[in-house]
C-alpha cells in the first residue's frame, strides 16, 4: 500500500484514505473500484469543489449532484475532515455593507531569512498577529505578502510600524491601502451594482 500511494495526486489522496479505513466497508470498495476506472478522483474533487463553492450544502444535496451515495459523501467528507484536507467552514462577508469601517491594507515584506529554517519561523511569527488575515510567501521583489485588518488607516500603520518593521529579520515593509474589493475568495462583490447599471444605460 505505501509503494502505491506514492502515485500523484488524487490518487495518492484516495489510495491513501483506502489504507486508512476499514476494508470492509461499501464506502472504500466504491473508492478502490472507482479509482481503477479513473472516475473516482474526479468525484471526490467534485465534491470538494462544491463545497468550497457552498459550504452549506448537506451530503444529500451533494450526492445527487455527483451521483455517489449519501453515506459515501458522508464519509468522505469525515475522513477529509480528519485529515485536514477541509480545514474549515468560512462564510465570505461583506462587511461594508454591514456597516462596518474596517480598513484592509497590504503589506510587502521583505526578508532576511534565518539560516536552516528560511522563511518558515518568521512568516509563521507574523501569521499568529490577529490583525494578519492573509499571509504568502511569494516570488517577485518582496518575500512576504500580507493583508492586515485594522480599525482605522492610523490602527494599520501603526501595528506594521510597531509589530512587523522591528522584526529582526524584515529588512523592508510597503503599506497599500485597500481602497475597494471587487472580487474576493472568487466572489464577485459588485455584481448587482453592475446589473443596475446595464439596465439604466442598455
Amino acid at each position: 500500500m505505501h509503494r502505491t500511494s506514492t502515485a500523484c495526486g488524487n490518487v495518492k489522496l484516495l489510495k491513501v484514505y483506502t489504507h486508512h479505513t476499514s476494508p470492509t466497508t461499501g464506502f472504500i470498495s466504491m473508492a478502490t473500484s472507482k479509482v481503477r476506472k479513473g472516475s473516482s478522483d474526479e468525484s471526490m474533487r467534485e465534491v470538494l469543489e462544491l463545497l468550497e463553492n457552498d459550504s452549506r450544502l448537506t451530503a444529500k444535496e451533494i450526492a445527487e449532484q455527483t451521483g455517489l451515495k449519501e453515506k459515501d459523501v458522508q464519509r468522505f467528507i469525515k475522513e477529509m475532515e480528519a485529515r485536514g484536507i477541509i480545514r474549515h467552514y468560512k462564510t465570505i462577508i461583506d462587511w461594508e455593507k454591514f456597516g462596518d469601517d474596517s480598513v484592509y491594507a497590504i503589506i510587502e515584506v521583505q526578508l532576511n531569512p534565518e539560516r536552516n529554517v528560511g522563511y518558515d519561523a518568521v512568516a509563521e511569527r507574523i501569521s499568529k498577529f490577529p490583525e494578519v488575515v492573509t499571509c504568502m510567501l511569494v516570488s517577485g521583489d518582496h518575500d512576504l505578502h500580507l493583508v492586515i485588518k485594522g480599525k482605522t488607516m492610523k490602527d494599520v500603520a501603526f501595528f506594521v510600524a510597531e509589530k512587523i518593521a522591528p522584526l529582526n529579520q524584515v529588512t523592508h515593509t510597503a503599506t497599500h491601502f485597500m481602497l475597494r474589493s471587487y472580487k474576493r475568495e472568487g466572489d464577485i462583490m459588485f455584481e448587482k451594482e453592475e446589473d443596475s447599471r446595464l439596465v439604466i444605460h442598455p
